[in-house]
Parts: structure tokens; sequence; C-alpha cells
């Protein structure tokens, strides 16, 4: 299956930038990464950009099947903790998108959020690992005030710690149409799954997708904003 891509990440109104991304393709193989530093824990930066070469050393060396995926989250996140040096708690989030033919493979542990988007309509999306999402599943907010919720950015979920994380894993059916966005929350934050879909009904390809979201995002993010743009052919 081919597919119209497209990406892009911005520092925003931030000193630095503490996202990373890829996104890589050899033969029937697709795979998009994802990662947000978290900046209150130092040196996000390099928590992200080491999870997104953990990521690029298994698609070039692994077959991207559910297993070697997963190790290689849990070896980024040994390899972040390992680096704990100076006071420095380094940590990040990531999302992982592994397309194969017609089916694909969906990880994440933290707030970078995976939407899958079929004839109009969001048919997959990744839950965060935040207290917010928290408040929304136990019933104390709707969901349409995750948003604007006072623990928004707080994690349940990262990598960089001593334990093994918990990925979140769903296996996805990709068809024809079919679209798919990662993105951090400094990206998701500003633009709401209606505009999304919005922006995605009137876009003649991956880019052009993503070019009618950006303005929202650059007008209202105070945080650094990156995202990943795929249609199915």
């Amino acid at each position: 299956m081919q597919f119209s891509k497209a990406l892009y990440s911005e520092c925003g109104i931030r000193e630095k930038n503490e996202d990373a991304i890829t996104l890589l393709h050899r033969d029937t193989c697709l795979l998009a990464v994802a990662a947000d530093g978290l900046g209150g824990h130092g040196m996000g930066e390099i928590a992200s950009g080491r999870a997104i070469q953990v990521m690029e050393q298994c698609f070039a060396s692994q077959p991207l099947d559910e297993e070697a995926l997963a190790e290689a989250i849990f070896r980024a996140n040994r390899e972040i903790f390992a680096m704990h040096t100076g006071g420095a708690n380094m940590k990040t989030t990531i999302a992982v998108l592994a397309i194969q033919a017609d089916s694909a493979i969906a990880l994440h542990v933290g707030d970078t959020r995976i939407y899958q988007f079929r004839s109009g309509r969001i048919c997959f999306q990744s839950r965060d690992h935040s207290l917010a999402q928290l408040a929304v599943t136990v019933g104390q907010i709707p969901a349409e005030d995750l948003r604007a919720h006072p623990d928004q950015n707080k994690l349940t979920r990262s990598l960089g710690g001593p334990e093994r994380p918990r990925i979140d894993i769903r296996l996805l059916e990709v068809q024809p149409g079919d679209s798919f966005l990662l993105c951090t929350d400094g990206f998701w934050g500003p633009v709401t799954e209606t505009q999304m879909c919005d922006a995605l009904h009137n876009a003649a390809s991956a880019q052009d997708w993503l070019n009618r979201m950006r303005p929202q995002v650059q007008a209202c993010s105070r945080d650094n904003h990156s995202a990943i743009a795929l249609i199915a052919k």
C-alpha cells in the first residue's frame, strides 16, 4: 500500500525543541515514531532523541512485529534511565506506528497520540496516560474538558524510569483511504478532533492536511509541537 506522507516539528515559543520524530520506509514496511521529552525533568530533548534512535535501530535490524517493537521501547527506557546524571531525571513519551501491507501496530507510552481516520471519522484514538485522562475514565469530567484540565500534562506513564513501562498496544486493520496522525500534546492541545476531521476532509495530501491544521497550532500552542500525517492510497 502506498502512502502520502508529511511530518514537521517546531520549537514554538520554547527555547529548545524537546520533541523528536522520525518516519522510515522500506519495501512494504513503514515506521512512524513521535516522542516528547518532559521539560520539567531536565534534558528532555536527549530522552526523546534517544528513544527515536533506538526505534530507528529496531527498524534497521528487526522484523516489525509486536514483540520486537515492544522490546525496543523497553530498551529505550533502560538506556534513558542509564543516562540519568547530575540530578537530571530525563523522561519522554513515545508513540509508534508500524504499518506492513494491510495491518498496523500502534504502541504508546504517555500522551503523544496516535489517531486513525476512516470515512471521515476517527476509528482509533490512543488513550493518554495522564491524570486528566484518568479523570475522564472514572467520570469526574467529560472528555471534552480534558484539554483544559489542570492535570492534563501530568503523566502516569513515561520512558526513563527504573521499572519496565507498561505499553498500550493495539493491532489495526489498514484500508485504502485510511489516514493516520501521530502528534505531541503541543499539537493536539489546540486542535480538536472535529478540526482534524474537517481539515482531512478538505485535504489533497498529507502535507495539505498538516498545512490546514498548523496555523491553529502556531497561533495557540505555547509548547513544542510535532506531527506525522499519513494517508493510504
